[in-house]
């Protein structure tokens, strides 16, 4: 068995409106991937460099199977809630929203993290890259593609200067070997065990998202939007932002004084099994643009992303199964469960963000020797 990663020669290359397809390889079990953006601006980005604006790149990215998608965002500049969802979650630095200064950088490398696992940090803090508690199966699909989604202006980063270009490139993390080698290496790294099978847990990334425009402002958790169905639910990722309508071409911007309660719903029994304010989410975030420009007005000064975060879900757990992957909704039927929000402020335009960190169980037949 071999634990791999691979830089690919083939990337993808920015261009304004477009969609922008490369294979990915498949040579193994995909267990991370790490995409570095490198923008040139075409001439130094300074002081009016936006919010979040080398994120803005990405209007979607998606990671689509024969069978499968394994990744997808929210179609709206996702790439914003991506870098902090995964810097919230993974503990890196990333990079921040500043000026991007030439010749210092004249390619400013801007991270984007995939990690489809529930283990993505090892115990002394490191990266755990080859985390086998959920993977993608690329062997075993006919085709594995990244699709760019890019947004629609060049100036979508700054007021004043436009991308002259923009190239991604993935390295691969991966683990490749026969079958029994895979399922060994995933006991030894004690993924869960099937009760039913006395074999290990084998879960690939499914997640879901939706763009949810706000329509007036909801009190105590009464705007409700269904969970998925059919899989496990991990966490849910949130940016939460201005009306669309009145933003400058280089918006939307985050906003905290929107979506401000979030709640998990059982309205079969009447129950919540979560209800919290979103400020403790944001604002416990391990870092942020530590720029006094970028988010300090809304936030008491503490430089997180205000209106950007995660609500996890496996802490919620009560099985091995259901601690490592969350809430268990294979059985459910929509409606069942629903997720609640309190929208504060309402101005026609606004709207949320909204990822649901979904996992499925392996539907392929490789690895069930």
């Amino acid at each position: 068995m071999l634990k791999r990663s691979v830089t690919q020669t083939k990337g993808w290359t920015w261009a304004a409106s477009s969609s922008v397809e490369e294979d990915i390889i498949k040579d193994g079990y995909i267990t991370h991937i790490d995409f570095i953006v490198e923008l040139t601006p075409a001439v130094a980005l300074t002081g009016a460099n936006q919010p979040d604006g080398p994120f803005r790149l990405i209007q979607n990215f998606s990671i689509k199977g024969g069978t499968q998608t394994y990744f997808s965002l929210p179609a709206e500049q996702g790439g914003r809630l991506w870098h902090y969802m995964m810097r919230q979650l993974m503990g890196h630095i990333g990079h921040g929203t500043g000026g991007i200064t030439a010749p210092n950088l004249t390619n400013q490398p801007v991270l984007f993290r995939y990690h489809p696992g529930s283990r993505p940090k090892n115990a002394d803090g490191s990266t755990n890259f080859f985390d086998m508690t959920a993977f993608v199966p690329a062997i075993e699909e006919s085709s594995l593609t990244g699709t760019w989604l890019t947004t629609q202006a060049a100036d979508i980063t700054d007021d004043t200067n436009d991308i002259s270009s923009a190239a991604m490139r993935a390295t691969i993390y991966m683990v490749q070997g026969e079958p029994h080698e895979i399922l060994s290496e995933m006991m030894a790294q004690g993924v869960p065990m099937d009760p039913s099978t006395g074999r290990p847990v084998l879960m690939t990334p499914a997640p879901t998202a939706e763009v949810f425009a706000h329509t007036a402002a909801k009190a105590d958790y009464s705007e409700e939007r269904d969970l998925p169905t059919g899989g496990f639910l991990r966490g849910i990722g949130f940016l939460c932002q201005d009306a669309v309508a009145t933003a400058t071409t280089n918006g939307p911007f985050r906003a905290s004084d929107e979506t401000t309660q979030i709640a998990i719903k059982m309205p079969g029994i009447g129950a919540k099994l979560i209800e919290t304010d979103t400020e403790p989410l944001w604002c416990g975030q391990p870092s942020g643009s530590y720029l006094e420009v970028d988010d300090a007005a809304l936030d008491g000064g503490q430089f997180a992303p205000n209106g950007v975060f995660y609500l996890p879900l496996k802490d919620r757990g009560i099985s091995p199964i259901g601690r490592e992957y969350g809430i268990n909704l294979m059985g459910a039927r929509t409606g069942d469960w629903k997720l609640g929000l309190t929208i504060s402020t309402y101005t026609s335009g606004d709207d949320t963000l909204i990822w649901y960190d979904r996992l499925i169980p392996y539907t392929g037949s490789a690895l069930r020797v």
